[in-house]
């Protein structure tokens, strides 16, 4: 995939190639925070209607989530 943006747009292409990239990975992590956050939303019968709420299931599951990157990945 390099070697086509690169030689067909040159350096711009391997910028454009690396921000793209970027902003997939971002969006996906982005989406699967939203997800599980109202999956736990929904289980724990929590209306998401005030901010403060939402920050009452994104802490915990942010700290979840920084245990499980300093885990092993072979145990996963």
């Amino acid at each position: 995939m390099n070697i086509i943006s690169t030689g067909l747009l040159g350096n711009v292409g391997a910028v454009l190639e690396l921000l793209g990239v970027i902003a997939c990975l971002i969006t996906l992590g982005d989406t699967a925070f939203r997800s599980s956050r109202f999956r736990i939303a929904d289980a724990l019968r929590i209306k998401q209607d005030v901010v403060a709420k939402h920050f009452f299931i994104a802490i915990p599951l942010f700290i979840a989530c920084i245990i499980l990157t300093q885990l092993n990945f072979s145990i996963l």
